[in-house]
């Protein structure tokens, strides 16, 4: 059934209370929906306009099992929005709740809902980042436009135009258009750079840093907002003068995770890191040693692990001369501008395919590194990630993939039940799936790297030698949504998520600066 169909019921429901057999098909088909609580009050007056009925007795039992069954945050939000239907705020949390148990559908129905009771800054901003994770572009924009273009309400904080704002940024950036992206990342952050996130009166709470560009670790998907309320601080528009105007917290996480997007804020972050009371995870000193032209020498003694050796160069007559060199010394060789992530502006280059003028703007930035050919014996790539919490290795995913640059969003991997097995054995034990001295080996790149939180992305060589792709603090790590191909991964991933927050509760118990 269709939302404008369901809608249509329910109002012809809701105006023909009386009728047991239409308020019963109302409750079946919000039930069919995994719309559970806004079932109760049809299947209720159902069951008070005919008590005798065992088969609404029945449909009552199912709904309320199944309203049981739920998260339990998610269950109390659902009930308040049907006991407080026109409440706004309930629907901004509903909707809140749902985008974070990956349920788009149910999110955009809430947020609606409370830009009608008039949310519309706050229920705009919202709408604009679900639409733009979900692929949406026009319908993000003209969300997130809205959003900046409606006044402020009672009580406004910022964060929504500052959502809006980021979500205009990130349009620009993928058209192309960088002036516009940062013109919209200082509107959004220039007036204020510290905000509020997630439950309140909840301990630890955290004091987050982080930038404004891409290349942050996880935080969000790490310490979820339900249970954790935190600082948020873009210390590219802070400075040393806010120290001591900053609100208590109990432990701080250096979320810049990306060594090139956090140069121009490291120096800052050093200095907090001195003058914090409480203790800093990821210190930023180690963060910067994982830059992809550190790397090697950083994991350069460790048995069993191989690191092409990284250059930078900048896009000009002199860095064309040398990519030429390159390919004429070693074959293939990899340009990667500076601070990309998930192969974004990646460049394969070689005899046969040499790079032209245009690839690049003038001027950029680029890694240089060789090609390193690593397909296996069955003509697939495989790309290992693991993920370090506290110096610790954990099996995070495996992508198997046709094509050289290997993502596992790219791969058709959802539709290979023998590719699927093979990450599943990878994730239940990976010391059988890639070996001892493999792991050890990743293990040891773990203990190098020295990070609260990190990881790396590897393949294997034709000896079982560790092939690193890169190693740093930006590795996402998120749980899959209820209805994706890989939610078997799920109970590995959330052994990470629990693993850090075991951490975080450690070292604000602790209480010590680092």
């Amino acid at each position: 059934m269709t939302e404008v169909a369901l809608e249509a019921l329910c109002g012809a429901a809701r105006a023909a209370p009386h009728d047991a057999a239409l308020q019963a098909k109302v409750a079946q088909a919000l039930l069919a929906e995994d719309r559970a609580a806004e079932a109760v009050e049809f299947v209720e007056r159902a069951v008070a306009a005919a008590p005798q009925s065992l088969s609404i007795a029945r449909l009552r039992q199912s709904i309320m099992d199944a309203v049981m069954s739920g998260p339990a945050d998610l269950v109390r939000l659902q009930l308040m929005s049907v006991t407080q239907a026109d409440d706004a705020a309930v629907h901004l949390d509903l909707g809140a709740a749902y985008h974070q148990h990956h349920r788009p559908k149910d999110a955009e129905r809430h947020f609606q809902r409370a830009l009608a009771l008039g949310r519309v800054r706050e229920a705009r901003a919202e709408l604009a980042v679900l639409y733009h994770e979900a692929g949406f572009v026009d319908r993000a924009e003209a969300e997130a436009r809205a959003a900046v273009a409606a006044p402020p309400e009672a009580g406004d904080d910022g964060v929504a135009a500052a959502m809006a704002w980021n979500v205009l940024a990130s349009l620009a950036e993928a058209r192309g258009d960088l002036v516009e992206r940062d013109q919209c990342l200082d509107a959004a952050f220039s007036e204020r750079n510290l905000f509020r996130q997630g439950a309140q009166n909840t301990t630890p709470t955290l004091l987050v840093l982080t930038t404004r560009s891409a290349g942050n670790l996880p935080y969000a998907d790490l310490l979820p907002s339900k249970h954790y309320g935190r600082w948020v601080w873009f210390l590219e528009y802070a400075s040393p003068a806010q120290f001591d105007a900053l609100p208590p917290f109990d432990v701080a996480l250096n979320a810049i995770g990306d060594p090139d997007h956090g140069a121009t804020t490291r120096g800052l972050a050093q200095a907090f890191q001195a003058w914090s009371p409480r203790p800093l995870l990821n210190a930023p000193q180690r963060v910067a040693v994982t830059a992809r032209d550190r790397l090697a020498e950083t994991l350069s003694d460790l048995a069993g692990v191989v690191v092409p050796k990284t250059g930078k160069i900048f896009w000009n007559p002199a860095g064309r001369e040398e990519v030429a060199k390159a390919i004429s010394a070693s074959g293939d060789v990899l340009l990667r501008p500076l601070g990309r992530h998930g192969g974004q502006g990646l460049r394969r280059c070689g005899p046969t395919d040499p790079p032209t003028p245009a690839d690049f703007a003038e001027g950029e930035a680029l890694y240089l590194c060789p090609f390193v050919e690593s397909r296996s014996d069955d003509g697939f790539y495989r790309k290992y990630r693991a993920i370090f919490v506290d110096r610790l290795a954990h099996p995070y995913h495996l992508a198997i993939g046709a094509h050289w640059m290997v993502h596992h969003q790219t791969t058709d991997m959802a539709g290979d039940a023998f590719r699927q097995a093979e990450e599943m054995a990878f994730l239940r034990d990976p010391q059988a799936a890639i070996g001892q001295d493999p792991w050890a080996a990743v293990e040891s790149i773990a203990r190098r790297l020295d990070l609260d939180y990190g990881g790396v992305d590897f393949a294997l060589t034709a000896s079982g030698e560790v092939l690193v792709f890169e190693a740093n603090a930006a590795m996402l790590t998120h749980l899959e949504p209820e209805d994706s191909p890989f939610v078997a991964k799920n109970p590995y991933v959330q052994a990470i998520i629990t693993a850090f927050q075991a951490l975080v509760a450690r070292r604000a118990k602790s209480g010590s600066a680092n």
